[in-house]
């Protein structure tokens, strides 16, 4: 994903779930307060459109210059 921040989030989900991650949890993880990480991000959403972001503009960016592919599931 790339920044660590980042990283950490990810890993929290995927250890709890989106639903048992917190943001005090992930602060927690990082080595920050959740008031550090509140002042950034005011909710968890907030904080999870910052993670998935990027991956999702990489992958808009290859459909534009690909296309989106096969039109027939693979076999």
């Amino acid at each position: 994903m790339g920044s660590r921040w980042q990283d950490e989030c990810a890993a929290d989900a995927a250890r709890r779930s989106y639903e048992g991650a917190s943001i005090g949890m992930i602060a927690s993880g990082m080595g920050l307060t959740k008031a550090a990480v509140t002042y950034h991000f005011r909710t968890k959403e907030d904080l999870l459109n910052a993670v998935v972001e990027p991956a999702f503009t990489d992958l808009n960016a290859y459909f534009e210059k690909w296309g989106p592919g096969p039109l027939e599931p693979a076999r």
